[in-house]
């Protein structure tokens, strides 16, 4: 009678694969891509500089704004905002979502600077998250230069992290080098947005906070196209004087519709 295997070789078999298990929910988090539909006018303002720079005036123009024409307005501010947070973003129906956050360029060990990320208030940490970071979808960064650090998403946290899609969701990005380059357009878009605005470099928290503001006017009250709103509010603010930074949009197909059309 043939013996069989000692029990360590078992123990040792048991362990490596709980360890394939962990490694493959890591490397392959469950990101489903269909959409949850909403016929509700859902409006989510992600107010990450809330800690550091709170604006109530500025909170409480927009969300009147958005209200004249239906949306019910959500906001979420200072330490709500973490990575766990982006993730489960599309999952709650939002139609419209406006980034009150940091965000910008970020080096990477090579010295390139090739795409945009948007900043969370979740202290930053070498070995949280550890998978992501060495897939460029997480990063750490800090907010000011007297601030610790904090992790930050990419493009690629969107499109491959993000649980769900978005339905046809308007994204306004209030971050610095919002528009720098299309990725992180391109990946809102990718994930069911229907329009992406930003600037293309760096602005002045004040000047982008009124810029906004008349873009959101243009929307709201005297419902523009998006393109009409952007032309306008560029026309009536400028670039912002310190960086020359300009309003854009994302894709161009969509341009000719208003806030109502683009989100049905």
């Amino acid at each position: 009678m043939k013996k069989g295997f000692p029990w360590y070789i078992w123990a040792a078999g048991i362990a490596i694969a709980c360890l394939a298990f962990i490694l493959i929910v890591i490397l392959n988090p469950f990101t489903p891509k269909s959409v949850v539909q909403t016929d509700d006018l859902k409006c989510l303002i992600v107010d990450h500089l809330y800690n550091l720079w709170p604006n109530p005036e500025f909170i409480d123009h927009v969300t009147e704004e958005f209200e004249k024409i239906g949306f019910t307005v959500d906001v979420y501010k200072g330490d709500e905002i973490t990575v766990d947070y982006y993730r489960q973003l599309p999952s709650h129906g939002y139609k419209l979502v406006l980034f009150r956050v940091h965000g910008g360029l970020l080096e990477n060990e090579t010295g390139t600077r090739d795409k945009i990320w948007l900043f969370t208030n979740e202290s930053y940490s070498r070995m949280r998250y550890y998978m992501m970071q060495l897939r460029d979808q997480v990063s750490g960064g800090a907010i000011s230069l007297d601030s610790d650090p904090v992790f930050a998403i990419s493009s690629k946290f969107i499109t491959d992290i993000m649980r769900y899609n978005f339905d046809k969701t308007v994204i306004i990005n209030m971050g610095c080098a919002a528009f720098y380059n299309e990725d992180l357009a391109e990946a809102f878009v990718e994930r069911g947005a229907s329009a992406y605005l930003g600037w293309d470099v760096s602005v002045g928290l004040s000047y982008v906070e009124r810029a906004t503001m008349t873009l959101v006017e243009k929307l709201c009250t005297e419902e523009m196209t998006i393109a009409q709103a952007v032309n306008a509010t560029m026309d009536e603010r400028g670039p912002d004087p310190n960086n020359n930074a300009f309003l854009k949009y994302y894709p161009p197909e969509n341009a000719d519709k208003t806030l109502r059309q683009i989100v049905k």
